[in-house]
């Protein structure tokens, strides 16, 4: 009778050391399990910040607008150049304006409103061409037309000319990319594509095409602050 009272008290405190031993490791797995949940979400917000840092950055600093004219209209911009599907120089359409005397002697092609938030230099890249009114397979005279990049803080002006864009047609009937910069004051600016005929006999389309117009992101601040 002893000897089963020992035994019984031997087993009821064995099962309560394994009871107790097992509930402990069920507690550390729990805990080292949350533990680890915690570092992988505090990691995931870090890098999710990051990222979304990045993306403000980039929004705010770099400027990058493009215009193919492929669909239809002017895609904001205004003045007395169309969207044409023939003879186009890229895409599917491209802007066009038939220069003759004496009445319609000068286009003007302006752009939407553009932003420069960090008065950075913005360069301006276009395709351009001159052909007759007919056919327009046919490369105008060289010296038709004259074609200048201007820029402005208002769609009224004044328009200052960008530095070396300033060109006269040559007799190709094809088109030529042609790249300028200038650098505007910080905040909104409008570009402007100027023609003006200087072939008095002239009878031709003047045709742009492809226009963007870039400025690099902003260097981030380097050095100790004072």
């Amino acid at each position: 009778m002893q000897k089963m009272i020992y035994v019984k008290s031997w087993l009821a405190l064995t099962n309560g050391l394994f009871n107790a031993t097992q509930s402990e490791g069920v507690y550390k797995e729990k805990s080292n399990f949350l533990t680890l949940f915690g570092r992988h979400l505090a990691r995931t917000a870090m890098l999710f910040m990051v990222l979304m840092l990045g993306m403000q950055e980039q929004t705010k600093a770099q400027l990058a607008y493009s215009y193919t004219f492929a669909a239809t209209g002017t895609s904001g911009w205004t003045g007395n150049g169309t969207r044409s599907t023939n003879a186009f120089c890229a895409t599917t359409a491209s802007i066009r304006y038939n220069l003759y005397g004496p009445s319609f002697t000068s286009m003007n092609f302006v752009s939407p409103a553009l932003n420069s938030s960090q008065g950075a230099l913005v360069t301006v890249t276009y395709l351009s061409k001159c052909v007759l009114y007919s056919p327009t397979t046919t490369g105008a005279a060289a010296n038709s037309v004259n074609t200048k990049v201007q820029y402005a803080s208002s769609t009224s002006g004044p328009w200052t000319d960008v530095p070396n864009s300033s060109f006269n047609n040559t007799n190709a009937n094809t088109c030529t990319s042609r790249t300028v910069s200038f650098t505007p004051s910080s905040g909104t600016f409008y570009i402007r594509f100027s023609s003006s005929l200087i072939n008095s006999a002239a009878d031709v389309y003047l045709y742009l095409d492809d226009i963007t117009i870039t400025a690099p992101a902003p260097q981030g601040c380097t050095g100790t602050p004072a």
